[in-house]
């Protein structure tokens, strides 16, 4: 049954709160075998190959509440990390591209309200490995040539502020409103 995690870390005190989501088709095989089967993810390794990899690409051994959160979003379920500032959430959701096989080339969004702390992480993220390739798209980079290279999956991590990624969504809907007051 998938659930929402809440995983709460302060000065490594936390807590878990999993509820489950109702009306929610879950596959059968990962149901029963969650850690053996799931098709987002590299089949040619078990999750726990694929976070020491991620630890030995990084440098790093993960803290449990990183584990945690990356069983869970292997195990497709929904998680909130509530950690302090040098915690490590951005591990998280870089790391979680390191799961997926690169055969279904992942794209990770991540949509950061803070263009230095997009640009930072970004940067951060490219000098760890030559197979994560990030990109920050902005006000400045927005263009059409970067969003095709995004599509073809030149880059395999997007940040991206909310005002960004809603853009044409709200454009849509103040066109029907405004249809809407003409008719």
């Amino acid at each position: 049954m998938e659930s929402t995690s809440l995983i709460y870390d302060t000065n490594d005190n936390y807590d878990i709160f999993s509820d489950p989501i109702d009306d929610v088709a879950v596959d059968p095989c990962l149901a029963q075998n969650p850690h053996t089967h799931n098709p987002l993810t590299n089949p040619d390794w078990s999750l726990d190959d694929g976070i020491t990899s991620l630890e030995t690409l990084t440098g790093h051994e993960l803290r449990p509440q990183q584990r945690e959160a990356l069983v869970d979003l292997y195990n497709r379920n929904d998680v909130v990390l509530v950690a302090t500032t040098g915690f490590g959430k951005t591990l998280v959701i870089t790391g979680f591209h390191n799961l997926i096989s690169p055969s279904r080339q992942p794209i990770t969004l991540i949509i950061s309200p803070l263009k230095a702390i997009q640009n930072n992480q970004s940067t951060t993220l490219n000098s760890v490995s030559s197979s994560y390739r990030g990109f920050v798209l902005d006000g400045d980079t927005n263009t059409l040539t970067n969003r095709h290279a995004i599509a073809r999956g030149d880059y395999t991590h997007i940040w991206v502020s909310a005002e960004i990624a809603l853009a044409e969504l709200l454009e849509r809907n103040r066109e029907e409103l405004s249809e809407k007051d003409q008719g």
